[in-house]
């Protein structure tokens, strides 16, 4: 219990003085009729009581006078208490539905647990109470309107689950606020595990702010990062491919586990692993015989709070022969870079030997500083410091001079075109002045323009790089060849080539089928429909979930997997005081922790039932002093 004015404790000292004072001064006279002198002793005793400061007696007029003095001291004060239910006329009740609130550190695990805290805080609140319910992920979404229909509420949380994606707090808190924003008393009340990172200069509106939180501990084991790419140094087969894991151990202690790789179901490699509290660490898996394709799955075997990161999938294309054709007066480096990869066949022409026919008859082509036709066949295309570019290129027509030892600022590390490029440092003569084409991207950029822009459109794809190989020292960096092998993969990818890795949130892409309708079974059994156009790739969005995913109809029959690879999901420890830092309100945030969660606390005022349990004492006492007379 607490007090909102508890120096006013302090009047019940003079209060109860001035009380106990005056009843000692209190005269107390009865008139008597004495037959007999010996009687006037009881009288003369009577008259003692009346003397002042005379030894204080027991009397319940006395009690019940102090008693109301307390009480009235006590409401002046405004006692208060935490309680474990809703604290305003309108609240906003925000549910996280991060992959972080599957941990089964609690039990039922952290969602369930903030489900059963949200039932009880909508089963408590006062009926003329209004609630709003709002699901936190990628995007905020609203689970019901303002309400204070408890069945309705109740209902809607037996309905919702949590995703693997890492959720959007600061715009669910905004969100969640706007919708009370305007009702008076109004709150944003967040059941989270807290591990969202720092919100600073958050605007509310004046709702105000309070976290419930969930969760206990973090024992988790973690995959953050996988990728698998070709491995040019060992030649075809077996050799062909890497696979690169990074796993991150985030309890407090030392931890030692297998990290197995298997396709289809049979074992490709294991590694026994040991991370200290906090480790992370990259693992290589060399020579894997994954020429047919498949679902290749990274997976750790133990048992942890966090089954989800413990396991990570990767969509492998069949390696299939590429046909490549470089048109290029003569340049060694291009032409071993792409003659690395032993799926390329190369076939080089010159300048005025290329035939327009000649591109439809290969995978992709690569000009080299020679501006292409412009009337290119549909196909995939490698423009490489060309002056003119053709209607194909994913830049607008070049009308300026070239830049002079431009400067490279800045590069797309997340495209797949630049994983691990690392163009730091690299040195150019000179570069075009480009202008991306709406439908593109750029890439890389100088202090001059764009330097690297790529784009599709349709079936098309294609690349420009707005510099000659032979007026940089790039193909003198590891950046070159990484480059080239990116490119090849990027420009050869067939529609369904799902581009390796998807993490939730991703758009799955599908190969073109006959039409109809397909059937996509999520990783929970449950099923969705896509309509599909003949001929046409098909897409899908719900990849909220870690898992492998199956596609059936149209003729096709396939699988992808979706992987959580998230270090800030995957730390699952729980922040008990989340860093929100709210600009327009006075706020009250309070989290207890009660050893397996913690428990909202908001102020309970109860001065008003202090005085009317006065009022009944002082009534008591007016029927003892009439009882008395």
């Amino acid at each position: 219990m607490g007090f909102l004015a508890p120096f006013a404790l302090l009047w019940l000292i003079p209060l109860a003085g001035a009380i106990v004072f005056l009843y000692l001064l209190r005269p107390r006279r009865r008139d008597i009729v004495a037959p007999s002198v010996m009687l006037w002793q009881m009288a003369l005793k009577e008259t003692q009581a009346n003397a002042p400061f005379q030894k204080l007696r027991r009397h319940l007029s006395l009690f019940l006078q102090l008693l109301i003095a307390l009480l009235l001291v006590l409401a002046v004060a405004r006692p208060f208490l935490w309680t474990n239910r809703l604290g305003g006329q309108a609240t906003a009740l925000i549910l996280d539905g991060s992959a972080s609130m599957k941990a089964t550190d609690v039990p039922g695990g952290r969602f369930a647990e903030a489900i059963r805290q949200a039932r009880l805080l909508i089963e408590r609140k006062p009926a003329a109470d209004a609630v709003t319910l709002v699901l936190a992920r990628e995007k905020p979404i609203s689970l019901t309107p303002l309400t204070s229909d408890r069945a309705k509420l109740l209902a809607a949380l037996d309905r919702i689950r949590p995703g693997d994606v890492t959720p959007d707090m600061r715009e669910a808190l905004l969100f969640g606020a706007s919708l009370v924003a305007s009702r008076a008393d109004a709150q944003v009340t967040v059941l989270t595990d807290g591990a969202f990172g720092r919100l600073d200069e958050i605007a509310l509106g004046g709702p105000h702010l309070n976290f419930l939180i969930v969760g206990k501990r973090s024992v988790n084991v973690a995959i953050t990062a996988c990728d698998v790419r070709d491995d040019y140094t060992g030649g075809s087969g077996a050799s062909g491919r890497q696979a690169f894991i990074t796993v991150q151990n985030f309890d407090n202690k030392p931890i030692t586990f297998p990290l197995e790789l298997t396709l289809g179901g049979k074992l490709l490699d294991a590694h026994e692993i040991t991370l200290r509290s906090g480790e992370s660490r990259s693992e290589i898996f060399d020579r894997l015989n994954s020429d047919a394709g498949g679902i290749l799955t990274a997976r750790i075997d133990m048992e942890d709070d966090l089954k989800t990161d413990n396991f990570a999938y990767v969509s492998l294309a069949p390696r299939r022969e590429i046909k490549a054709l470089l048109v290029t007066a003569g340049n060694p480096f291009l032409e071993r870079g792409l003659n690395a990869d032993t799926r390329v066949i190369v076939d080089k022409v010159t300048p005025g030997a290329y035939r327009i026919e000649d591109s439809a008859n290969h995978d992709l082509t690569v000009f080299d500083d020679i501006a292409p036709p412009a009337d290119l066949p549909p196909g995939r295309y490698l423009f490489w410091g060309p002056k003119t570019a053709g209607s194909l290129a994913p830049v607008s027509p070049i009308n300026a001079p070239d830049a002079e030892q431009p400067q490279i600022l800045d590069w797309n590390r997340t495209h797949p075109l630049m994983r691990y490029v690392d163009l730091a440092n690299v040195r150019l003569l000179r570069a075009r002045m480009v202008t991306p084409a709406p439908w593109a991207q750029t890439l890389a950029e100088t202090d001059a323009g764009p330097l690297i822009v790529a784009g599709e459109r349709g079936a098309n794809r294609s690349i420009y790089a707005g510099f000659a190989t032979l007026e940089s020292d790039m193909p003198l960096r590891v950046a070159f060849p990484i480059f080239l092998a990116n490119s090849l993969q990027w420009l050869t990818a067939r529609p369904g080539d799902s581009g390796g890795v998807l993490r939730p949130g991703d758009l799955a892409t599908f190969a073109p089928v006959s039409g109809g309708i397909l059937t996509v079974t999520r990783p929970d059994k449950s099923r969705d429909t896509l309509p599909a156009e003949p001929g046409k790739p098909a897409a899908y969005a719900r990849t909220d979930a870690s898992g492998i995913y199956s596609v059936n109809g149209g003729g096709l029959n396939s699988s992808f997997g979706v992987s959580l690879l998230s270090a800030v999901e995957s730390n699952i420890a729980p922040v008990l005081a989340p860093a929100v830092a709210v600009t327009d309100a006075t706020q009250e945030m309070k989290a207890k922790d009660t050893g397996t969660q913690s428990s909202l606390s908001v102020r309970s005022d109860f001065w008003s039932y202090v005085v009317l349990v006065g009022l009944v004492v002082l009534m008591l006492e007016w029927l003892a002093y009439h009882r008395r007379v």
